[in-house]
């Protein structure tokens, strides 16, 4: 099996210093180690904060289960276990306390379970909740343990103890009990039944009085179903009966009295005849139900559905109905969202089967499409509530499907039809939501929400839709909410969003001030929002607010760079050189680089003037003859004398960008070779030019040629020439010289292009921001400039400045689309790491 890696994920701040102390007490236990050295399976762990305020820590084994074989390991059948039982007059039943923490697992299982936390990472000694073969396992361990006791019948985790007389039931009690201390094994007080004369076991009751008989839990959500009250309740009714009229004799005859009611043109009238003929449909449904044999190897479905009051589930087997159940929601459980509701039916139908499913594949049915793929998430990718009740089915193994609505006929119709009792609520999955709340805002805010909630005119409707159903279709700004309606709930005066607290209208602002707190970027402040609130629009809203936030615009550094335009090609050597005055040591050099020949001419200057620049420029010109371009930077070859010469001359100048240096990146990486040429002329004691020589007559790896070679068609003589045939002239490739500069591009391109972005356009008048030393100003874009992303603004105090695209924030821009070249990427993934051209690392 391939091993699976989950990152650990962060837990909420206020749960730190308890999950910390549970980690410690679940060490000190036994039940957990540290491990010091690399894990190869990492789960995630979810955290449960209980209303005790005590934690309980899972595993989410989803990734391991995949791989994990079945035990294997014969459970006793049903019928074999109530045959035995049946006879008996005193009966006991245990359950094991924390049964997944009684069973040990040995060194190689225990580094299978390891998960990671802020305090380090660490693996289970004591088999985790939730692991797949867990039922046969145990059925294993309490056979080793307690099988040669006489009286006793194992079924997974449950012990059940029967004798014909008191003595014998409480000598066979004590034998289990002593057995259990010996092994360390502790039972569930509050689970166990003692010495009764009748016990409830895997869908029967056993007792002295009665022997076997089928327990009326089974059946009765059907005894005690309501009669309909309308003729839509009479049509729900008869769907449900006619899903089992196969197994019931003259179906037709016996519903006949209904069928005539819900017709249009009968008036309703409800009579006793109705009642007589709904009492003898029961009557059948149940005998049809006790009837069945239940089989251990014939596959098992339970169908399950949620409605606006209830939740209602049918345990099928080859078609039959097996057992029935069904509950009213309470008042807070009403206002949970659809897909809540629909959850909390499927957690019912497992517990309340607990005896049929427990141990074996079971295909549970739901016509609430969006839960089949929730329930496929890994558990800390799902919202708290939903979280906590898929942690109840962990230990089932259960196969979720979608079957639409109209064939969930008994399911619908006991949600639709359940008993005003009251109900219980679970007081942890209540929790959830209080905690939250509470940890999220104080009381006083709590009540501005709520205040403000009930008073937005959308969410009002979304609050009364919540809580008496949505209709089919809704308009306008309801939309938004109707798309998500199913993860919708009601909480505290509060509407709830998944884990999100869903913000009214007027709030949204104090909110977005709130995110923006610390400043953070727009990515950041998203995420941190997301985790916590919702409105429609919420991530544009937030980008717009923090866009024009003045603070941030005045500090924000650059834009990130854009993808390279690389340079154009020469047609021939010292047709477009680049210049550069360099720095070193207290003087000033002039730098020249050809484009194509990378010849370099280096001409020291006593100071920066253009008069002494262009001397220096005559006597490179009559060698070399005058090119077409140069391009530099813009003090001081920008000056009227500078442009003046070169334009009489027949030169072009071409200038980059105000503090842009990438503009001439040529003529940067010339003086960068002279800087290092000048070094070590200085460390060595040698002449620089002599080293100059050297660079002007060493082939460029990437072009195939010295510069000598490219732009005399000839070596140089020096030191090390020897034959004379090396001076000799030989007219180079030009061809290949180009098709090896245009692959050196490509590969810059590539190498320089990651982690570039194309920033959007900007059009003349357009107002933005462009960066003047080292804040942002405020201006407005003239028109463009003579080079590709350089433009001219003119900012407020009237002065007009240069910038290239880089130094520019348009107003409005939330960032902008990612460079992306898949023939590019394809061919790049091809390659192997690009290096610094060779004449770098020599220099």
């Amino acid at each position: 099996a391939v091993p699976v890696y989950h990152a650990p994920r962060r837990v909420p701040k206020h749960l730190l210093s308890r999950l910390k102390d549970k980690l410690i007490e679940l060490q000190d236990s036994g039940v957990i180690s540290k491990v010091d050295g690399p894990c190869e399976w990492m789960h995630p762990l979810v955290v449960v904060e209980k209303p005790n305020k005590t934690l309980r820590l899972c595993l989410d084994p989803k990734d391991l289960n995949d791989q994990l074989m079945d035990d294997k390991y014969q459970i006793p059948a049903q019928d074999e276990i109530l045959t035995d039982l049946n006879g008996n007059k005193f009966f006991s039943s245990v359950d094991l306390k924390d049964s997944f923490y009684q069973i040990r697992i040995d060194e190689p299982s225990s580094r299978l379970c390891c998960f990671g936390t802020a305090f380090g990472n660490f693996c289970f000694n004591r088999l985790p909740f939730g692991i797949r073969p867990a039922a046969e396992i145990f059925q294993k361990k309490n056979m080793e343990i307690f099988g040669n006791i006489p009286g006793v019948k194992i079924y997974i985790d449950d012990l059940a103890i029967a004798a014909k007389t008191r003595d014998q039931h409480d000598e066979i009690l004590k034998q289990v009990l002593e057995t259990a201390s010996k092994n360390g094994i502790t039972f569930n007080k509050n689970k166990f039944v003692f010495r009764e004369p009748k016990l409830r076991i895997l869908g029967h009751i056993i007792s002295a009085q009665n022997g076997l008989e089928i327990d009326p839990e089974r059946v009765r959500v059907i005894v005690e179903m309501p009669e309909p009250k309308d003729k839509k309740g009479i049509m729900r009714f008869l769907g449900m009966v006619n899903y089992v009229g196969k197994f019931i004799p003259n179906l037709s005859e016996l519903t006949y009295p209904l069928r005539e009611l819900k017709r249009d043109d009968t008036p309703w009238e409800w009579n006793n005849k109705h009642i007589e003929c709904i009492q003898k449909i029961k009557n059948e449904i149940i005998n049809c139900s006790k009837l069945t044999h239940y089989d251990e190897n014939s596959p098992l479905m339970i169908q399950c559905d949620a409605s606006k009051n209830g939740i209602g589930c049918v345990l099928i087997q080859n078609g039959k109905p097996i057992a029935f159940a069904s509950r009213a929601l309470s008042k807070t459980e009403q206002r949970y969202a659809m897909i809540e509701k629909e959850l909390l039916g499927v957690c019912f139908s497992m517990e309340r089967f607990h005896y049929f499913t427990y141990g074996r594949k079971v295909t549970v049915q739901t016509d609430h499409k969006p839960l089949v793929s929730i329930a496929k998430r890994n558990l800390d990718k799902v919202p708290c509530r939903l979280q906590r009740m898929l942690l109840k089915l962990i230990k089932y193994d259960i196969d979720l499907e979608y079957l639409p609505g109209k064939l969930m006929l008994i399911a619908d119709t006991l949600s639709r039809a359940t008993s005003n009792t009251e109900v219980k609520e679970d007081e942890e999955l209540q929790f959830i939501v209080h905690s939250m709340i509470k940890n999220l805002m104080s009381d006083e805010k709590k009540l501005k929400f709520d205040a403000e909630t009930k008073n937005d005119p959308i969410l009002s409707q979304v609050i009364n839709f919540v809580i008496n159903g949505w209709p089919n279709k809704v308009a306008g700004d309801l939309e938004d909410y109707f798309k998500v309606r199913n993860e919708i709930s009601y909480h505290d005066g509060l509407l709830i969003f998944n884990d999100r607290l869903i913000v009214p209208h007027t709030l949204r602002r104090d909110m977005l001030k709130l995110l923006h707190e610390g400043h953070l970027g727009i990515t950041k402040t998203r995420n941190k929002a997301k985790r916590s609130l919702f409105w429609p629009g919420m991530s544009a809203d937030i980008g717009h607010f923090i866009i024009s936030c003045q603070i941030c615009v005045a500090n924000r550094p650059s834009n990130q760079r854009e993808p390279m335009i690389p340079s154009p090609i020469p047609s021939r050597v010292w047709s477009r050189i680049s210049m550069d005055i360099l720095e070193f040591n207290g003087r000033n050099y002039l730098v020249t680089i050809d484009s194509l020949s990378k010849w370099i001419e280096l001409h020291r200057i006593k100071t920066k003037s253009i008069s002494e620049i262009i001397g220096v420029c005559n006597i490179m010109f009559s060698t070399h003859g005058f090119p077409d371009h140069i391009v530099s930077d813009n003090n001081p070859f920008n000056s009227y004398e500078f442009k003046n010469y070169l334009t009489n001359n027949g030169v072009k100048l071409i200038t980059s960008s105000p503090h842009y240096p990438r503009g001439h990146a040529i003529a940067e990486s010339g003086v960068k070779i002279c800087e290092n040429i000048l070094r070590k002329s200085e460390n060595t004691g040698q002449d620089p030019y002599t080293l100059l020589l050297q660079y002007r007559n060493t082939e460029i790896p990437t072009l195939g040629f010295s510069p000598a070679q490219i732009l005399f068609n000839r070596n140089l003589k020096d030191r090390l020439t020897w034959n004379e045939k090396e001076l000799d002239v030989k007219l180079i490739d030009r061809a290949k010289l180009v098709e090896n500069l245009k692959k050196t591009q490509i590969n810059q391109k590539m190498y320089y292009d990651r982690g570039t972005r194309t920033l959007p356009a900007v059009g003349e008048n357009e107002e933005i921001y462009f960066r003047h030393r080292k804040t942002w100003k405020k201006a407005q874009i003239s028109h463009s400039a003579e080079t590709p992303r350089s433009f001219w603004v003119k900012g407020e105090d009237g002065g007009n400045y240069r910038r290239n695209r880089k130094d520019i924030i348009k107003i409005g821009d939330s960032g902008g689309t990612k460079s992306h070249d898949p023939d590019q990427e394809a061919s790049y993934n091809l390659r192997k790491k690009i290096e610094k051209p060779l004449r770098f690392r020599e220099w």
